[in-house]
This record gives C-alpha cells, structure tokens and sequence, in this order.
C-alpha cells in the first residue's frame, strides 16, 4: 500500500522576494532610458529645425542681400507641444519656414552673434544687411525637463555649427 506525500509545491517568500527585486530594477532602468531617449528625440526637433531656418535665412539673404529677425514664437516653450501658425509666425512666415505639426521649442532670430550666450539674446522682428561675419543667431528654447529653465540650441548664419546647451557643437 502506498502512502500519500504531503507535498507543497510553490515559491518561498525569499524567492519572490528576489523576483520582485529583479524586476524592479530592469523597470528602474528601463524608465531612465526610456526618459533619455525621449529627451534625445525632443532635441532632433531643435537641431533641425534651427538649420531649416538657416538653410531659409540663406536663401532669402541670396535674393535680397539681408537677414530677417524674430521675436520667439509660438512662445511658451515648455514640456508640452505647442501649435506653430503660420499665419501668426511673422517673419518666419516670409522666410518660408512653417514645421509640421507641433513643436516644443520657441524659436527666435536675434541681430548679432549670441552663439556663446543664447539667453541673452532678446530677439525682436526686423531686418539686418548680410554682412562680413555673424549678422544673426538662430535660437531654440525649450524648458522640457518643466523645471522652469530653459535649454538653447543656437546657429548663426556663417559657418557655426549648431551648439548645444552645454557649448556641445553638433
């Protein structure tokens, strides 16, 4: 005759106590990396949108031989998109340059070479000769990180190369 085992299959606590910590942290790490990558993406729109709009201010510049200023617009930069209407976006609108879809940064053209100083900058809309040398400096601003400061990539219209929030040149 056999006799029944009392057997009791299943986990310990220490070894669930070991999965759950294993998993929180690879989702530990995986939140930070997911959050690096975001901001990285965010970021492609400045770069790229600061040379498109070097790319119109030279060919403007080319049919008239001046430069078009910009106060920053949409304005309200920040961790959100925001809309960019081309109706409302002044001088960017005469260089020809409207991105698609939402946008996280203001963008600004200030008169003079602001590339070591972007925050300094207090861009307004008007016109400049192109001239010898820096004669304005693309900015794009953004806060989004949401921790009320903002973060500048810039250009100029001769020869610099876009240069990040830390003086990093792309």
């Amino acid at each position: 005759m056999k006799t029944k085992r009392n057997s009791n299959k299943g986990f310990t606590l220490i070894e669930l106590m070991v999965v759950i910590a294993i998993i929180s942290i690879l989702a530990a790490v995986a939140i930070a990396r997911y959050k690096d990558f975001q901001l990285k993406t965010k970021t492609t729109e400045a770069r790229a949108n600061t040379e498109a709009i070097k790319k119109c201010e030279i060919s403007y510049s080319a049919e008239t031989g001046k430069l078009l200023t910009e106060a920053y617009y949409p304005g309200g930069a920040g961790s959100v998109t925001q809309t960019w209407d081309e109706a409302s976006a002044g001088n960017f609108s005469k260089l020809g340059f409207a991105p698609k879809g939402r946008v996280y940064y203001d963008y600004g053209i200030a008169s003079g070479d602001y590339t070591s100083s972007p925050a300094s900058a207090t861009p307004t809309s008007g016109e400049v000769a192109d001239g010898d040398g820096p004669d304005i400096t693309i900015i794009a601003r953004g806060d989004l990180d949401g921790n009320g400061q903002y973060s500048y990539y810039c250009t100029c219209d001769e020869g610099y190369s876009l240069i990040g929030p830390k003086g990093d040149r792309f």
